[in-house]
């Protein structure tokens, strides 16, 4: 369900540059009834701490509404990963998007082009984070620790 919910965002934002806010009430909504029937005292701190991150992020101007709207969604969807594998999915996810993005970022701010052309929003990384997350955020972690 994440992986719709982040890839219907990432197109809406990619094809019209906003997401509108009733679209993060239901996937929001519904990470809620999730994480509800399946409470873990893990699930608060992670969620606890993403909210922190986007919140400040944003008011920072690090980046958009909706990326901060992501990052919560996504706490509240998917707080551990699978199986409880990693406690700070979100963060980790939001990791792997920035690592992602990185090198567009750079071809962006060096290229002569007009860069509304070249432009690409978060929210498409950050599904792919999400991706490299599920597949390796596991592995990732206990190579760091």
């Amino acid at each position: 369900m994440t992986l719709f919910c982040f890839g219907y965002v990432a197109y809406l934002d990619y094809k019209f540059r906003e997401v509108e806010n009733w679209v993060w009430i239901i996937f929001g909504a519904s990470g809620i009834v999730g994480t509800l029937l399946v409470f873990r005292v893990g699930f608060l701190y992670s969620i606890i701490l993403s909210v922190f991150l986007a919140i400040s992020i944003w008011i920072l101007g690090g980046f958009g509404g909706a990326d901060a709207k992501a990052l919560i969604t996504l706490s509240l969807l998917f707080p551990t990963g699978l199986n409880d594998s990693t406690l700070y999915f979100p963060l980790l996810s939001f990791m792997f998007a920035c690592v992602l993005a990185m090198p567009h970022a750079l071809y962006t701010i060096y290229s002569k082009e007009d860069n509304k052309k070249t432009e690409l929003p978060l929210l498409f990384y950050l599904f792919f984070g999400i991706l490299v997350s599920l597949f390796v955020g596991k592995w990732f972690i206990n190579l760091i620790l």
